[in-house]
């Protein structure tokens, strides 16, 4: 039988709410340095700041290893279970070394990578939740690592888009979810396409019509222009809509 989860009032809910805590003011307040990223120098001091928390939480800025370990260094501050993985990457943002965390939510482990979520997003003040606790199977489509030293990862019910309802597979469920986020005027809207459903095939051919028509069925108010974006690999879109009234 399988679990049910109750997240408005589980441990877990509050678990989640401290792990997105953590990843936004990591990803508001940090900057990814490109230039310590190029450093093929170990022992140079502003490389070796920029892999650890002293690039992290000092300066503010860092490559990835800083901020995985910035994550694991507040987690361990506020007594949840982090680890900080090193493994490859081999997204559209990065092709090589990368580091990123797992963390434990009510008893089930998950991916977090806040670097790309930062670098994925137009601005930091953007929200971007695309490697927010993804389970291996979902980041092992950018991301590869030796398995056997870290915890398993087999399910994300603590996902984001999960756990936030946005979970999209067909064509009429998006324009209804669109529509119900135009209706309330949302600033940024966030969804993750389901792996292998048919809107999978169509989302590149059908996301222009389906905000078109469910802009359409509101009556107070309408969408002019708007900004869209996303993470390939994840399945994972946002739309910044300009409202008309």
């Amino acid at each position: 039988m399988l679990k049910q989860f109750d997240f408005s009032s589980s441990n877990g809910s509050k678990i989640i709410s401290k792990i997105k805590s953590l990843h936004d003011y990591l990803k508001v307040h940090l900057e990814y340095d490109t230039d310590a990223a190029g450093n093929r120098k170990p022992k140079d001091r502003r490389s070796w700041e920029a892999h650890n928390i002293v690039g992290g939480l000092l300066h503010r800025k860092c490559v990835c290893e800083g901020y995985s370990k910035s994550m694991k260094f507040l987690c361990d501050r506020i007594g949840l279970e982090c680890w900080v993985v090193s493994g490859t990457g081999s997204g559209a943002l990065e092709q090589g070394p990368h580091s990123w965390n797992i963390v434990n939510i009510n008893g089930y482990y998950h991916h977090v990578d806040v670097t790309w979520d930062h670098q994925y997003a137009e601005s930091s003040n953007i929200p971007n939740y695309g490697y927010l606790n993804l389970c291996d199977e979902e980041i092992a489509k950018d991301h590869t690592w030796n398995r056997r030293h870290y915890p398993v990862c087999p399910s994300d019910p603590y996902n984001y888009f999960r756990v936030n309802n946005s979970l999209i597979d067909t064509r009429a469920q998006l324009e209804t979810f669109l529509y119900n986020c135009f209706q309330m005027e949302e600033e940024y809207i966030m969804f993750k396409v389901v792996r292998g459903s048919q809107l999978e095939r169509e989302i590149n051919g059908c996301l222009q019509d389906s905000v078109r028509r469910a802009s359409g069925r509101c009556r107070h108010v309408s969408v002019g222009n708007y900004k869209y974006g996303g993470i390939p690999e994840q399945l994972t879109f946002f739309i910044q809509p300009e409202y008309r009234y």
